[in-house]
């Protein structure tokens, strides 16, 4: 869930900002001048709130952390998406300056490279791009561009089959690894386990591709909505911030517990439900 919601905050992040006017590094340096400063509200809140209801154990790391959450990584998401906005500029031109064929074939280079052989066991550790490296960014900005720049919008139903494709190579992915499970080593398994659910990977990326494309699509505003939407980024802080996480994902809703349960799925639904 949070991998499809950290791309969801890229996506229509870059695709509102790809095409201003004005893209220059002075605007990327004030745009993190302004996600410092609600990160940096949200960490200090955070902070003084866990020492005082979580028993949350003083030292010079956290302190420092609070008050230097984007360059401490304290969110590793917000700390990439900065040194992303460093670099946007930048890319944004070169990729204009390829034009259309040379930037098609940068997407094929792309996706064939931490898309398709991204899936293979042997070959996966050495092209997955890992979490907290930001140039991941660089890899969706890549697609995301072409896609605005050159393409025609999806369809309803080219944007539908492309998130149940993604799911079908998730489900299929998962039988296939499990079935050839004995073959591995337990390290690989774990790999591929994780792989499936990365930020970057394959069907992720397909998912959230689709689904922003669907919603894309509808005319509608609401400002209840709109207000829903503009929290997310607030929620997404809260609960990645280490000792929420731990008080939900591991003290009060381990899935663990309910692993085995003869409705795990229903039960994790809610647990989501009611943690988000």
């Amino acid at each position: 869930m949070v991998e499809s919601e950290l791309l969801f905050f890229f996506i229509i992040s870059v695709w509102f900002l790809v095409d201003k006017k004005g893209l220059t590094l002075l605007n990327s340096l004030k745009r993190i001048w302004v996600l410092e400063r609600e990160i940096l509200f949200w960490s200090l809140t955070l902070f003084i709130c866990s020492l005082i209801f979580l028993s949350m154990p003083f030292s010079l790391h956290t302190l420092l952390s609070s008050l230097f959450p984007l360059v401490m990584g304290t969110w590793w998401y917000a700390s990439a998406y900065a040194m992303f906005l460093l670099f946007m500029p930048f890319l944004s031109q070169g990729l204009r300056i390829l034009g259309r064929r040379r930037h098609a074939q940068l997407c094929i280079v792309s996706l064939g490279l931490w898309g398709g052989l991204g899936l293979l066991p042997k070959i996966m550790p050495v092209v997955q791009l890992g979490r907290t490296q930001f140039y991941g960014f660089f890899y969706l900005f890549i697609l995301i561009t072409f896609y605005k720049w050159y393409m025609d919008e999806f369809t309803l139903r080219e944007s539908l089959m492309l998130v149940v494709a993604g799911e079908v190579v998730i489900i299929v992915y998962w039988f296939v690894s499990n079935f050839l499970e004995p073959h591995f080593s337990s390290e690989t398994s774990l790999a591929l386990e994780r792989f499936m659910v990365a930020d970057w990977s394959l069907p992720i990326v397909m998912i959230g591709f689709g689904l922003f494309s669907l919603f894309n699509s509808f005319c509608f505003s609401n400002v209840i909505v709109n207000w829903l939407a503009a929290s997310t980024f607030g929620v997404y802080l809260i609960h990645q911030y280490e000792p929420v996480a731990n008080l939900l994902f591991v003290r009060l809703f381990n899935v663990v517990d309910i692993w085995d349960e003869p409705y795990a799925f229903v039960l994790s639904f809610v647990v989501l439900s009611v943690s988000y």
